[in-house]
């Protein structure tokens, strides 16, 4: 899981309370699918598989939500939960039958990327400043918030008793555009992604080294991003952007942090754009390599609505003293200044 909810975690088992985080991921531990780590019980739902395979398990998909539920409602039985935390919509199924649990209750609280926000943000960070793609992307994001609305956050939220935002935007587009009480919203802007404390899932050694972005030259111009590959059209709008780059610097290069489930899509969108020698796909890092391969880079660029703004990506090319290209969509825009940040 994320490396600021292992450290919530560890920190509330260290004053006496009883913490399990249930998760997506695969664990290595002697009981198979259970791990404790510092004083932290961590129950997997899945088998190993690549980070690409799991996120094909979706929070929205009904099969890996009714998993979570009747994985909880095992361990409620064994130990009743006081406090559930959901950080996406999985966990949707448990928020709504928590009056029938029994007469001991629980709190339910989630964070705000349970819901389809980012996805509106996304939406909104790609319009560009003509009458017509303010008017289209006006009316493609009003379509998709009514489409998720009443399709999944209504009802996500109606089981809320909190909702954590990382930023003031989010905060005020729940409480206006959601009808989400303010007295329940709550700002901690947390968020950094742990790729440090997971085991690394890429490449050996010896293709390391001759991998293509370990041979580009010293010469070359080299734009960084990083990607979870949930959305095309934020990745499209990067390939767009460089390609035009790309023309007129025949020595720059666009390296891609990341896997996930439309890698595919926008393999081939780079493809499409005749980018194939220009954009170069690391696949998935970990920390150490992330940080080598941020090393290597002029321009660090992360265009994601959802991003909090304290990945250790960010972090990092940022006390590299790379220079920061960010969406004023995202939470980013909270912590940068315009031409002194980033």
């Amino acid at each position: 899981g994320p490396s600021f909810l292992r450290l919530i975690a560890r920190g509330l088992a260290f004053r006496g309370h009883n913490v399990t985080i249930l998760t997506g991921e695969s664990v290595a531990g002697p009981g198979g699918t259970t791990l404790e780590a510092d004083g932290v019980r961590i129950v997997s739902l899945a088998s190993p598989r690549s980070a690409r395979h799991r996120a094909l398990r979706a929070s929205h998909q009904p099969r890996f939500q009714d998993l979570v539920r009747r994985r909880f409602l095992e361990l409620h039985k064994e130990t009743p939960f006081h406090l559930v935390h959901a950080l996406d919509g999985s966990a949707v199924r448990v928020g709504q039958m928590k009056k029938a649990v029994g007469v001991a209750s629980f709190a339910m609280a989630y964070d705000v990327q349970a819901t389809s926000m980012a996805d509106l943000f996304a939406i909104m960070g790609m319009g560009q400043e003509t009458l017509s793609s303010i008017l289209n992307t006006g009316f493609n994001v009003g379509v998709r918030f009514l489409s998720t609305y009443f399709g999944h956050d209504r009802r996500l939220l109606s089981t809320a008793d909190g909702v954590f935002v990382a930023s003031p935007r989010e905060r005020i587009a729940l409480e206006r555009y959601y009808l989400y009480p303010d007295t329940k919203i709550h700002t901690v802007p947390y968020g950094i992604d742990d790729n440090a404390a997971r085991p690394s899932e890429s490449v050996n050694d010896a293709e390391k080294q001759n991998a293509p972005w370990n041979t580009l030259s010293e010469s070359c111009k080299i734009a960084v991003t990083v990607s979870d590959m949930n959305d095309v059209g934020e990745m499209l709008s990067l390939l767009h952007a460089f390609e035009k780059v790309a023309i007129k610097k025949t020595n720059a290069r666009l390296l891609i942090i990341g896997d996930g489930p439309r890698f595919k899509e926008i393999e081939f969108e780079s493809l499409n754009l005749a980018l194939g020698s220009k954009v170069l796909f690391t696949g998935a890092l970990n920390h150490d390599e992330q940080v080598k391969v941020i090393s290597k880079a002029h321009v660090f660029v992360n265009l994601s609505a959802r991003t909090s703004g304290f990945e250790p990506s960010l972090l990092e090319a940022m006390a590299q003293k790379k220079v920061v290209i960010g969406s004023e969509m995202s939470p980013m825009a909270a912590i940068f200044e315009h031409g002194l940040e980033g």
